[in-house]
């Protein structure tokens, strides 16, 4: 092994590797901020008739319990928090399944 000192192995939560957009760094940024804070436990969103308990990882629709698995449960909060947003395919790899791009 290299001198050769990784940024998560230091430390590091993520990394960004260049060249990158200001659209991606902003949406990194956003998504560490949310997941940092302890209020961010608490959160219940409502879209409509859809609530979401981020801290219970449960969905109601109308009252009643979505059974989702996890990868659906996250892909329906990030959209829910974006009401009305366009979100490209790119970013739902990046932010829900957590894939660089083209992997």
């Amino acid at each position: 092994m290299s001198g050769r000192r990784w940024p998560l192995n230091v430390g590091a939560d993520d990394y960004v590797v260049k060249p990158f957009s200001g659209e991606h760094l902003a949406a990194r940024i956003a998504a560490l901020l949310r997941r940092a804070g302890p209020q961010s436990a608490a959160v219940v969103m409502s879209v409509a008739g859809l609530s979401i308990g981020l801290a219970r990882r449960e969905a109601l629709l109308d009252g009643r319990r979505l059974e989702l698995s996890r990868r659906e449960f996250d892909l329906l909060a990030y959209l829910a928090a974006r009401p009305g947003e366009v979100i490209s395919r790119r970013e739902l790899l990046t932010e829900v399944w957590r894939q660089s791009y083209g992997d």
